[in-house]
Formats: structure tokens, sequence, C-alpha cells
């Protein structure tokens, strides 16, 4: 017997099914038995993103180890692009695309001022 708190949610998912209309037990037991599979493929959506960043980044750095500084419109372009034709801005969301750029705009004015000092 169900009994406390789980008792009250099991009661309020039977209340939001039988509110939109699902009133037969089957249909929502195998409603609920889609929720481990969308899970598991919202999971390994999120895991492609986060590898997704992560060679993007690994490639910027690999750019800026090899040549010091980088143009943000190269962020466009080949190699950058290979993961989303859209480049940056495919791969990150804008806010996030956005800061990609200032980064890459404020090391090379560092680098720059660097270089200028030394000379």
């Amino acid at each position: 017997m169900l009994t406390g708190d789980f008792k009250n949610r099991v009661d309020r998912v039977w209340a939001t099914f039988w509110n939109n209309g699902i009133s037969s037990p089957l249909t929502i037991i195998v409603q609920i038995s889609y929720l481990p599979f969308i899970k598991r493929l919202e999971d390994e959506e999120l895991a492609r993103e986060a590898r997704l960043h992560a060679r993007f980044v690994e490639r910027s750095i690999d750019f800026l180890t090899q040549n010091g500084v980088m143009s943000p419109g190269l962020l466009y372009e080949p190699p950058f692009t290979d993961s989303h034709p859209d480049g940056v801005d495919g791969v990150f969301r804008d806010s996030d695309a956005d800061n990609i750029i200032s980064i890459v705009r404020s090391f090379n004015a560092t680098v720059g001022a660097v270089f200028s000092q030394a000379v």
C-alpha cells in the first residue's frame, strides 16, 4: 500500500493524466513507460553537446597555440565549421558564442600588448 509523500506524488501524476483526458490505467502506464526512454535521449543529447563544445574549444586552443592570435571571423570557417556549418554560432547559444568571441578578442589584445612591449 502506498503512503505518505510517495502516495501524494502518485496521486498528482494520476490527477494530471485524468485532467488531460487520459483515464485508462493501461494508457497511463504506457505513457509513463516513455519517461525513462525520453530521459535517456535527453541525457545522450546533453553528452553529445558537451563533447561538441569540448572539441570546438580544443580546436580553438590548438589554433591559438600554433598561431598566437586568431581573427574571430575564423570561428566561422573550417576547421571550426566541421562541427556545425554555422561555426561558433551553431555550436553554442548566442550568449556563449558572443562570450567566446570576446575572449578571443581579449586574448588577441593581450598578446598584441605583450609583443609590442617586448619590441
